[in-house]
């Protein structure tokens, strides 16, 4: 398993392991795990997908990859990133965390460690990655504007955001 760390968060892969006891036995899992799981975590998307997520990871596809969001020294999960591989080269990336407050403190630290890790993770394959935010998430925009994205669309609800890596 590959995981990223700062002295505050850690992005870490999500293991078929885990996956399967999010799924089946989430209530146990928090009673047994050292790590705080409040109940906004995972996220709708994260859960909805988790099926899914297994399914790909028991054959081996590689379409979809889950990575999950935790406070180091407050030992909580805080949010979690799905990747979807969308064509060769570019990769559809989902943002979510626990609140709006948890989103403010962690965004930037544990987004910029995962994008180092993407460079590592997917050197021939993902070159490109791209995130729809919310209109109203201005303080996401702002921080994917400071990682070096940059807007490439904007209807009247979701603003495009792209990052090239070169």
């Amino acid at each position: 398993m590959d995981d990223y760390k700062t002295n505050k968060v850690i992005v870490m892969t999500c293991s078929l392991d885990l996956a399967k006891s999010l799924v089946l036995y989430r209530d146990e899992l928090i009673k047994r795990s050292p790590i705080v799981m409040p109940h906004s975590w995972p996220s709708n998307l994260f859960k909805g997908f988790l099926p899914f997520y297994i399914e790909e990871l028991e054959t081996d596809k590689k379409e979809y990859r889950f990575w999950l969001v935790a406070d180091l020294k407050l030992k909580k999960m805080i949010g979690d990133f799905i990747l979807q591989k969308v064509n060769q080269s570019t990769g559809y990336l989902a943002i979510s965390y626990i609140n709006q407050e948890a989103e403010i403190e962690y965004m930037e630290e544990s987004l910029y460690i995962f994008m180092k890790y993407t460079v590592k993770a997917f050197p021939e394959q993902i070159k490109t990655i791209v995130v729809d935010c919310p209109e109203s998430k201005t303080y996401q925009m702002s921080v994917l504007k400071e990682l070096g994205f940059l807007m490439e669309e904007e209807d009247s609800r979701y603003v495009r955001w792209v990052f090239n890596y070169t």
